[in-house]
């Protein structure tokens, strides 16, 4: 959920309060995750909250465990700088900062610890003034709303979904729509863009562009909230085939 900075402040100086920064000493309970669960209420699937914890400590006698209770340390760090400047950078930014300090790092060990920091912290990475480049775009008679000023407007061509969707409050269709189609593939998207499918199916067409990223999710969730017409997906079968829809 969205937190206010002062709110998500205050849990990263407890989440610290086990820290020893002088002696770089730093341990942390982080909680884990179980299945995905489907709210009917949210009309989506959610992951369930669970009560086992796993621990990375800078005592533990494996090397990678001590290594990622520093990353850890260091990430929060950066993370509270951000809530106090009140600025937001995205994670490529993040991960410059992380290669100067230590000499290298990893893209994906990066967001898993940044998801490991949303869960530490309750709240998600928006909060956290992170934000991750979208990589979706959007084509159809829609328009994305916030107040009264058009975020999107999709009606004339494609768009690219921006990072902070989540602002969007609500959704204004030109024209009634049939259906809202979710793609993964970006040349599949552009296939269906060039034969006008939008068009002669009288639909939203949306794609990640192969990548579940946050911004298209919220963008699919927020057209299958508002909007009282079913949502299809075009996907592989795999994990990035079914994020991009959970």
């Amino acid at each position: 959920m969205d937190r206010d900075s002062s709110d998500v402040s205050e849990r990263i100086r407890n989440a610290m309060r086990n820290c020893n920064k002088s002696r770089q000493e730093y341990h942390f309970n982080l909680p884990t995750t179980d299945g995905p669960f489907y709210d009917d209420n949210l009309g989506q699937y959610c992951l369930l909250r669970g009560a086992r914890f796993r621990t990375i400590s800078t005592s533990s006698n494996v090397e990678a465990k001590r290594d990622r209770a520093v990353r850890m340390h260091f990430l929060l760090s950066e993370i509270l700088k951000l809530l106090q400047l009140k600025k937001v950078i995205d994670v490529g930014a993040i991960g410059y900062l992380e290669k100067f300090k230590f000499g290298n790092y990893s893209r994906s060990a990066l967001l898993r610890r940044i998801n490991d920091a949303c869960m530490l912290l309750g709240t998600n990475r928006l909060s956290l003034n992170i934000s991750v480049m979208s990589r979706g775009s959007i084509i159809g008679p829609v328009l994305f709303k916030v107040g009264e000023d058009v975020m999107i407007d999709a009606s004339l061509r494609a768009v690219q979904i921006p990072h902070d969707i989540h602002l969007v409050d609500h959704i204004k269709l030109k024209k009634p729509v049939s259906f809202v189609l979710v793609v993964e593939k970006l040349s599949i998207f552009n296939m269906l863009v060039n034969l006008n499918f939008h068009v002669t199916h009288n639909c939203i067409i949306i794609t990640g562009c192969g990548k579940p990223d946050m911004a298209t999710r919220g963008a699919v969730f927020k057209l299958n909230y508002c909007l009282p017409v079913k949502v299809y997906i075009l996907a592989d079968l795999d994990l990035d085939g079914l994020q991009i829809y959970l």
